[in-house]
């Protein structure tokens, strides 16, 4: 049954966009029901139906309806995770815009490059953003993936100072929740690096119990006292093999600090992305949907 539904809906959207190249019905569903690929190669296929493969007349209604299509298959690329595509798709795009419209292809990019996790590239570009001398820009969208990059990134204050910051417009409420919650919780607190590698260094394996992790606190015990033991009976017992038995140690006592002072990060960085997890639950949409 939803095989004829989808059958009859392609049909028809298929019959609105050849007979006037503007209806985009079925991929606009299939974007809706999240099949962002063939989403894009509808959007593709009506774009070339609408212009029958030439450059649409600058200006125009049919210019303004591909340049829309054109907008909505840049949400595909970054709703499927395609980020260097998306990236692609509207860096082409931005050089035929200025004003708003540009602004909002330039925010997509920012937003992008947030979801792909490099939030510093998207923090440089919303900054080039806020300093360039067009008046009309998605202000809101720009000041809120800020704060969230801050988030992701850990700047607890400056999240919370921008998200105090959002006190107008689509994203206040969110922004209002997100704040409240810092600060009846406070800051997921960092455990420095040195306390555990200096236990490890004086007894190795149990500067993973200042991290939580104690299975690993006593794997590591376990492995050194083997190697330092064994290095010093073959020290006492004037045995060849001790060279190697110590070479083993130094190398194993090596790895314990190392391992220590990943450790500690990897607790550092597990306990911020749940606490991250936790203001996920006020985040707003950041797409914008209209072009």
């Amino acid at each position: 049954m939803k095989k004829i539904f989808l059958a009859a809906l392609f049909a028809l959207s298929a019959a609105g966009s050849y007979a006037f190249g503007e209806t985009t019905g079925f991929a606009d569903y299939l974007f809706k029901q999240q099949d962002y690929y063939r989403a894009i190669g509808e959007y593709k296929r009506q774009i070339y139906e609408m212009t029958k493969g030439m450059e649409p007349k600058p200006g125009s209604r049919q210019q303004q309806k591909a340049d829309s299509i054109n907008y909505r298959i840049g949400l595909c690329y970054i709703k499927a995770g395609k980020y260097d595509d998306a990236m692609s798709w509207f860096k082409e795009m931005e050089e035929r815009f200025t004003g708003y419209k540009r602004s909002v292809i330039v925010y997509n990019q920012a937003l992008g490059m947030s979801l792909s996790g490099d939030y510093g590239a998207s923090e440089s570009e919303l900054r080039l953003m806020d300093a360039a001398a067009e008046k009309n820009k998605p202000n809101d969208n720009i000041n809120y993936l800020a704060a969230w990059n801050y988030i992701y990134e850990g700047e607890w204050e400056k999240a919370e100072k921008a998200m105090l910051g959002i006190r107008d417009g689509i994203f206040a409420g969110s922004a209002s929740g997100i704040a409240g919650y810092m600060q009846k919780t406070g800051f997921p607190e960092e455990k420095p690096v040195l306390p555990g590698v200096v236990m490890s260094a004086v007894v190795p394996g149990t500067g993973y119990f200042y991290c939580n992790r104690f299975f690993d606190g006593l794997l590591s015990m376990a492995v050194n006292a083997l190697f330092i033991t064994n290095t010093a009976l073959s020290i006492k017992n004037r045995s060849a093999a001790g060279w190697a038995w110590g070479a083993a140690s130094a190398l194993s006592y090596s790895a314990n600090l190392y391992g220590t002072a990943n450790a500690v990060m990897l607790y550092n960085r597990a306990k911020a992305e749940k606490y991250a997890g936790q203001l996920e639950i006020y985040k707003a949409d950041l797409f914008i949907y209209e072009f």
